[in-house]
């Protein structure tokens, strides 16, 4: 199972660029199914602005549209940047574990 390029879209915008600058980082990509992928991305003001961190977003239909699923860590601590990779090995997650200082 391959990934092949047959239309582009937008996984991540900036809900409300007129009020802040938040830009998406390094962007990764894991197919999950035939049609199912999941992106995962570092979004941010800047790459080590504190609040920096990696979102998840999900395709169901083979990355027609794409739902915002949120940070990877939902409660880091106050003021705080983190950024975290992930992968897949034959479609079963890979457990990442992240201390945030």
């Amino acid at each position: 199972m391959g990934i092949r390029i047959v239309s582009t879209g937008i996984v991540y915008r900036n809900p409300k660029p007129y009020l802040r600058s938040i830009v998406a980082y390094q962007p990764s990509l894991m197919v999950l199914s035939e049609i199912e992928i999941l992106s995962t991305f570092d979004v941010g003001e800047a790459v080590e602005s504190v609040d920096y961190h990696t979102m998840a977003a999900r395709s169901r239909d083979g990355g027609a549209t794409w739902e915002l699923e949120g940070p990877l860590i939902p409660n880091p601590p106050p003021r705080t940047s983190h950024t975290v990779r992930t992968g897949v090995t034959n479609i079963r997650w890979i457990r990442i574990q992240v201390e945030v200082n």
